[in-house]
């Protein structure tokens, strides 16, 4: 495994540029965006709202499903995929049956990004059991490693509700920490653990609700079955009221200012852990 390699970074870059390139052509608003109709895409484009939403990567096939048992038998960030394959197959369980297929690539064009918590060698196949961007939250599935590209992390982004603080850690220090908005009582930002699944500059227009930097993350509202016509994504983003934060205030969604959002970005990558804690660990 790597740690973000050129290759990946590269190509991060270059999904980074399309969706700056779609945020400057004026087609949505912040990061409500159209889709461009020559690319099939899952998902339904969201209304410009607060909090933002960032469009999911929608499956097809089968209900969601959850695995009866998760064993994290890999650190969060050692085992980060990126599929190789126009449309990668989510098994149930190793040589077992498609439960759904993932577009290769984001609504934004950003490569499919999975964050693996598991693995097993079943028939001399190796096989990696992910967290899927989908709600509930929770969800499980398998996918083979033959279809993926392996890296890995050792940035974790760490939320706590309690003191409405976000920390980034990188091999274990803590080398940054900012105050957030977090959500409010009726809809308060989901516990767990998470990754980045669509990171938006929105430099462009600073201004705007979600500020100047938007990461989209692997979970969904618990109290919100849509919003504004589609899943309630939640993401950590900028804001054109920094003084809300320290309160809870959103949707769901952690907000920043913009200039820490912004650092933030330029640490973390697609995949980079994001967990949620009620509140810090005591001494």
């Amino acid at each position: 495994m790597r740690i973000w390699s050129k290759r990946r970074r590269d190509r991060w870059k270059v999904g980074m540029v399309a969706a700056a390139a779609i945020v400057a052509a004026g087609t949505g608003v912040a990061i409500t965006l159209s889709v461009d109709a020559t690319r099939p895409r899952d998902g339904v484009a969201a209304t410009p709202s607060e909090p933002a939403r960032i469009p999911q990567i929608t499956a097809s096939g089968d209900a969601p499903f959850r695995s009866p048992s998760v064993t994290a038998g890999i650190p969060v960030g050692k085992a980060i995929l990126t599929s190789l394959v126009a449309s990668l197959d989510v098994i149930d369980a190793p040589n077992g049956t498609i439960a759904r297929s993932l577009s290769q690539y984001t609504r934004y064009s950003l490569p499919l990004t999975l964050m693996a918590i598991d693995s097993q060698v079943v028939d001399g196949d190796t096989w990696y059991q992910v967290l899927l961007p989908a709600k509930p939250n929770g969800q499980t599935g398998w996918v083979r490693a033959s279809d993926v590209s392996v890296s890995s992390t050792n940035t974790v982004i760490h939320v706590y509700l309690a003191e409405r603080q976000l920390d980034v850690v990188v091999d274990g220090d803590v080398l940054m920490t900012a105050p957030v908005a977090v959500g409010a009582p009726a809809t308060p930002t989901p516990l767990g653990t998470f990754y980045i699944t669509d990171p938006i500059d929105l430099t462009a227009n600073p201004s705007a609700v979600y500020g100047t930097y938007a990461l989209g993350l692997s979970g969904y509202s618990e109290t919100l079955e849509s919003f504004k016509g589609t899943l309630p994504q939640i993401a950590i983003h900028g804001t054109n009221s920094p003084n809300v934060l320290g309160q809870p205030v959103s949707n769901g969604c952690l907000r920043m200012k913009n200039d820490a959002v912004v650092d933030l970005a330029s640490r973390v990558g697609l995949g980079t852990p994001v967990i949620i804690s009620a509140s810090r660990p005591e001494a």
